[in-house]
C-alpha cells in the first residue's frame, strides 16, 4: 500500500525478485576488455577513493 505514494517503496518492491536467485558473472569478456584490472578488498577501495579525492 505504501507503494502507492512512495516512489522509492515501489521501486525497491518491483526490483526484489531479482534477488530471490543469485547472479553469476561471467568474467571471460571482462577480463578480455581489462586485462590488467587488479581486483581489491572493500578497504583497499575505501583507501583509494580517500587518496583520490584529498588529491
Amino acid at each position: 500500500m505504501t507503494g502507492l505514494f512512495d516512489s522509492t517503496v515501489r521501486d525497491a518492491a518491483r526490483l526484489l525478485p531479482r534477488y530471490v536467485v543469485d547472479n553469476i558473472f561471467m568474467s571471460r569478456k571482462f577480463n578480455t576488455r581489462f586485462p590488467n584490472f587488479r581486483p581489491m578488498t572493500y578497504r583497499e577501495g575505501l583507501a583509494l577513493i580517500e587518496r583520490e579525492q584529498r588529491a
